[in-house]
């Protein structure tokens, strides 16, 4: 068992000193002399024409780091999460905060159990036929742990 790092699932590697997570799937921004966003960019065979204009912007301006935009290239490899991450306020919230969506789905997921189980408690005899009653109670309740968490 190495002493300082640990690899998380083959790829991702947890570095118990700095506290930091790396994936190997991604040039480190210091394992190649990768200083600056554009190398980085070019040695993935991108520009920054590629990336959001507010993602350009930032990086040009030095507001965003260049491990931001790694974290950002790692998450764009994903189909789901690049689908999210295709409108500015997700996009923003979530590289403010890596932890984000996960907050968001145990708050969902907690949510929706707790509302349905506490439809069941009241409604015990009419639960399936009050259906209707039942979803949308369900649905504004996840509408509200939504933008609780946001």
């Amino acid at each position: 068992m190495p002493s300082h790092a640990e690899l998380v699932g083959g790829s991702r590697q947890y570095d118990r000193e700095s506290t930091n997570w790396t994936d190997s799937t991604l040039p480190s921004s210091d394992s190649f002399g990768l200083d600056s966003p554009e190398a980085l960019l070019s040695s993935l065979g991108r520009s920054m024409d590629s990336l959001p204009p507010e993602m350009s912007y930032s990086l040009k301006q030095g507001i965003m780091s260049t491990e931001l935009l790694q974290r950002w290239l790692h998450w764009e490899q994903r189909y789901l999460l690049r689908q999210l991450l295709r409108f500015p306020g997700m996009r923003e919230r979530v590289l403010g905060d890596a932890a984000f969506l996960m907050k968001l789905g145990v708050e969902a997921g907690m949510g929706v159990i707790t509302k349905l189980l506490a439809e069941l408690h009241k409604r015990p005899v009419k639960f399936w036929g009050e259906l209707d009653l039942v979803f949308a109670n369900v649905v504004m309740s996840l509408l509200a742990d939504v933008a609780l968490i946001w």
